[in-house]
């Protein structure tokens, strides 16, 4: 048995909705072996994740999360993703990448889920 695999993160994402609790994590992946988890009430993610084209400002639990379209000097359109709580971190996402989000959200919420039981 190797005792040095480490299970990789191998998407950008990685979203469990939990609807008995009403809350959402998610996880975004920074390289293999490193995410940054964002814990939220499912009322505040499902907004976000509805709303994030017109420059969503809300709450994560314990962070406080901007999201919304920006475009840098040669006018090319991406996603900012941006958290403050005890330290700031800041994501750059496309916008298949958001709309991939949305959806994943919509299917987890509403059909049921292994982790539902």
């Amino acid at each position: 048995m190797d005792t040095t695999y480490i299970k990789p993160f191998t998407s950008k994402f990685k979203l469990y909705v939990f609807k008995e609790r009403k809350r959402v994590k998610l996880t975004v992946k920074v390289s293999e072996d490193f995410g940054i988890t964002y814990l939220w009430d499912q009322e505040q993610f499902e907004d976000m994740v509805m709303n994030w084209e017109n420059e969503w400002t809300g709450k994560a639990l314990g962070s406080d999360i901007f999201v919304g379209p920006k475009k840098n000097e040669n006018k090319e359109r991406f996603v900012r993703f941006s958290s403050s709580a005890q330290f700031g971190c800041e994501h750059r996402f496309s916008f298949s990448d958001m709309s991939w989000l949305r959806e994943e959200y919509i299917n987890q919420r509403d059909n049921p889920m292994p982790w539902d039981k």
